[in-house]
């Protein structure tokens, strides 16, 4: 990552250092409810403007932009195909997050650990929705 990427564009910047190649379409959302459902805390070597050390977690709309910004064509390569299939079809995204199937499991596992070995991030946090515990 380069040094002193904006806060803005942190998010966008770390899931490119994770998926040099596009990502499926189940990492790209397991990336996006990992990053919805969980604050991020940065180490020492982070060299984010204005000394930030660490984010919340992201909004929804946010969550995918960065996705989108995953795909160099394609309808995945628009947000709003990523808002509309992970946030606003039929299913409940926050059941999803509460309670992953068990097929998702594997694949959040493998996503959590690209951003925990990340070398400015310190951890992703369980806060508001105990996520990260149900992956142990």
């Amino acid at each position: 990552m380069k040094p002193s990427v904006s806060p803005g564009q942190f998010h966008k910047a770390l899931a490119h250092d994770l998926f040099p190649q596009p990502p499926t379409l189940e990492e790209a959302f397991c990336l996006m409810l990992l990053l919805h459902a969980c604050p991020l805390r940065l180490n020492g070597q982070a060299q984010v403007k204005g000394q930030a050390q660490g984010f919340t977690e992201i909004t929804t709309r946010h969550a995918a932009e960065v996705a989108a910004s995953l795909f160099p064509q394609g309808e995945e390569s628009y947000a709003a195909y990523w808002y509309w299939h992970c946030w606003s079809q039929d299913k409940s995204i926050y059941a999803v997050i509460e309670n992953p199937p068990d097929e998702l499991i594997p694949v959040l596992k493998q996503i959590r650990q690209k951003i925990d070995s990340h070398p400015w991030v310190d951890q992703l946090v369980d806060e508001d929705w105990d996520l990260l515990s149900k992956l142990e």
